[in-house]
């Protein structure tokens, strides 16, 4: 009769590994806890929205994947871009400062436009892009659905919008956007830092009907121009679910 070979030696493998893992995310807590203790409020109130995705069983995020995050996130310069002193790719007058010191943003630069975010608020404070006169061909197909900004700490995802009376209202539209830099560029309009909770009214209705002048007809009557838009939050802005706050719309597009 043929032996079965022994196997005794791999359930202390096993376990071994499974200790130093958890003793990886024990000590990556530990540390993440230490540099949270020597933030600014407001870079708190982000992570802590970060942070909060580790103890949902269903995403399997571990402390070590958020130690990598808060790296990517605050400390290294290839993840999260800024647009640099004068440059006017896609920002008229420069970069918007928010009207408060206590507002933080983070700069995000796409290939068709520049997103200010908030953290706190879960929404972009702004969009900035260029539209120039071109031949208008169709656009790429729409994409399928909603991605999360992962070069952002809140992370609002697309569920976040659901039974919620709002719809996921595009900043930089994806009609002109896709028209004038192509696919990636498209598909990049449709992630959730580029989008505000809008009322369908507003969204299909006199909002659709702008993006379609300034993809369009600005361009064909003034050569190009540039757009920067954003939504104007109350005091006490109503949240959604993962504290995404809905505000009211205003575009400003200057020639």
């Amino acid at each position: 009769m043929a032996r079965r070979p022994p196997v005794s030696g791999k359930l202390p493998r096993t376990l071994r590994r499974a200790r130093a893992f958890a003793l990886l995310n024990a000590v990556a807590a530990a540390a993440v806890g230490a540099w949270y203790l020597f933030q600014p409020a407001a870079r708190q109130q982000e992570v802590a929205a970060l942070v909060r995705n580790a103890f949902d069983d269903r995403k399997g995020i571990t402390a070590l994947d958020v130690a990598w995050d808060l790296w990517q996130l605050y400390h290294s310069d290839d993840f999260v871009r800024g647009v640099a002193p004068g440059d006017r790719t896609h920002v008229y007058g420069g970069v918007p400062v928010p009207a408060s010191a206590a507002t933080s943003q983070r700069v995000l630069v796409n290939t068709g436009y520049v997103v200010g975010y908030s953290d706190a608020l879960g929404n972009p404070l702004w969009a900035a892009y260029r539209i120039r006169d071109v031949a208008l061909d169709a656009a790429p197909p729409r994409p399928d659905g909603f991605t999360a900004d992962l070069r952002t700490a809140a992370r609002i995802e697309a569920e976040a919008y659901s039974r919620s009376d709002y719809d996921r209202g595009h900043l930089a539209p994806n009609y002109a956007i896709a028209t004038r830099y192509g696919r990636r560029a498209q598909e990049e309009t449709f992630q959730m830092s580029n989008v505000i909770p809008q009322r369908h009214a507003l969204n299909a209705g006199v909002w659709k009907r702008l993006e379609q002048r300034i993809a369009t007809a600005y361009p064909g009557r003034f050569g190009e121009i540039w757009v920067l838009a954003g939504p104007v939050f109350g005091p006490n802005p109503p949240r959604l679910r993962r504290g995404c706050a809905a505000a009211s719309p205003c575009r400003k597009p200057a020639t």
